[in-house]
């Protein structure tokens, strides 16, 4: 009778192991990267994800999940366009001449 009693005993300390580690798994957090706009995601058939950043023209491997980033930007924020380099000022609509000029 003890013998069984400790069997059933280590049996449900296992079970409520395996649903501790279980329960972990299910709660972990989603990345950051997930909606930043320099992030390059693949997804895999097994549930893992390949994450690189794109971030000032480089591609850097992302080997963990990130939880707070300086350079994130929101995926779906539509960036305003604006002339870089040397342009004519005439081309340049008035508002963008006169926050250059007093800058």
């Amino acid at each position: 009778m003890p013998l069984v009693a400790m069997i059933a005993l280590i049996h449900l300390i296992t079970a409520m192991a395996k649903a501790r580690l279980r329960r972990a798994k299910e709660n972990k957090a989603k990345s950051r990267c997930v909606d930043c706009n320099f992030a390059h995601i693949q997804y895999g058939a097994n549930g893992r994800r390949a994450t690189s950043c794109t971030f000032n023209g480089g591609v850097r491997r992302v080997a963990l999940d990130v939880l707070y980033c300086t350079d994130f930007r929101v995926r779906e924020v539509v960036v305003e366009s604006r002339p870089i380099g040397f342009v004519h000022l005439d081309c340049i609509e008035p508002e963008l001449v006169e926050a250059e000029v007093h800058t």
